[in-house]
């Protein structure tokens, strides 16, 4: 996983490495999965969310697709 500090700098660093493919979220989807799946760590009646609960989180944040599901 590679961290951007811009669409520009995405772009630029897609132009300059075409053998890898893949794609990029933003920083809303990503800090809103972050806040969906562990926003709450800090309480003290956190509980881990299940697999599941996890994979239909990605899903609500738009990351769908074979590279987020769960394995297994």
């Amino acid at each position: 996983m590679t961290f951007f500090s811009s669409e520009e700098h995405i772009k630029e660093w897609e132009q300059e490495h075409p053998e890898f493919k893949g794609s990029t979220i933003g920083m809303d989807q990503g800090l809103g999965f972050i806040l969906t799946v562990g926003g709450t760590r800090g309480d003290y009646n956190y509980f881990p969310i299940t697999l599941n609960e996890r994979d239909q989180a990605l899903e609500r944040c738009g990351l769908a697709g074979d590279f987020w599901k769960t394995p297994g």
